[in-house]
C-alpha cells in the first residue's frame, strides 16, 4: 500500500484487488486508519470479481426458468455446460452464452411487435408503439415480465464490462448503480455491499 501511495500520490489512490487481497486490504485499513484508512485509500472489488458476482446473480434468477433446457435445444452448450453458466464456472464462456440470450431476446421481442402490428393492420386498429406495446406486454404478461428482467440485467452486466474496457468511470458507477437493487431482489445481498 505504501509502493502504491508514493506512486499515485498526484491521484486519489484507489486499489482494485481480488477477494483474498481485498478483505486483506480492508483489514489494514481498519487496523491503521491513520496510514491507510478509507479517507486515504479506495480498496475496491476488481472487475473480474465484479463481473462474476453481477453473473451469479443472474443465475439466480435463471435457476429453474427453462434457461438452460433452451440453451441446450439451441445448440449453444450442452445441458451440463448450461448448467455451470448459472455459476459461472468460466467467465468468458457465461458472458458469451448471456450475449447469446440478450440477441435472442431481443430479436424475439421485436418479431413479437412486428406481429403485434401486422395483427393490428388486418383488423384496422392503430398499433401502439413499439414502447407503449411493451409497456403493455408487461403489465399483462408475467413471462414476458421476466424474461425482460433478465434482458435488462443482461444488458446492465454489458454495461459494466464496457466501462471496464473503455475506462469510464462514470457508466461504471451507473451500472453499479442500476446492479445493485438486482443483487437484493435475486437474494444476493452479499454481492451488493
Amino acid at each position: 500500500m505504501d509502493k502504491i501511495r508514493d506512486t499515485v500520490s498526484f491521484l486519489n489512490p484507489v486499489i482494485a484487488a481480488d477477494q483474498p487481497l481485498f478483505a486483506l486490504a480492508k483489514q489494514i485499513q481498519w487496523q491503521w486508519p491513520e496510514e491507510y484508512g478509507e479517507n486515504k485509500f479506495v480498496i475496491m472489488f476488481g472487475g473480474l470479481h465484479i463481473e462474476m458476482a453481477a453473473l451469479r446473480s443472474l443465475g439466480t434468477l435463471l435457476e429453474g426458468s427453462g434457461w438452460i433446457s433452451a440453451i441446450a435445444e439451441a445448440g449453444v452448450a450442452s445441458s451440463g455446460t448450461a448448467q455451470s453458466f448459472l455459476t459461472v464456472s468460466s467467465v468468458t464462456r457465461t458472458r458469451l452464452a448471456h450475449q447469446i440470450t440478450a440477441c435472442s431476446l431481443y430479436t424475439l421481442m421485436k418479431e413479437a411487435h412486428r406481429d403485434y402490428c401486422s395483427d393490428c393492420g388486418v383488423s384496422g386498429n392503430s398499433p401502439m408503439s413499439f414502447e407503449d406495446w411493451h409497456q403493455r406486454q408487461m403489465s399483462v404478461s408475467p413471462q414476458f415480465q421476466f424474461w425482460n428482467m433478465v434482458l435488462d440485467m443482461e444488458l446492465t452486466i454489458f454495461l459494466l464490462i464496457r466501462s471496464f474496457r473503455e475506462g469510464d468511470f462514470e457508466l461504471y458507477r451507473q451500472a453499479l448503480m442500476e446492479l445493485i437493487p438486482k443483487f437484493f431482489a435475486n437474494n444476493n445481498m452479499n454481492y451488493a455491499i
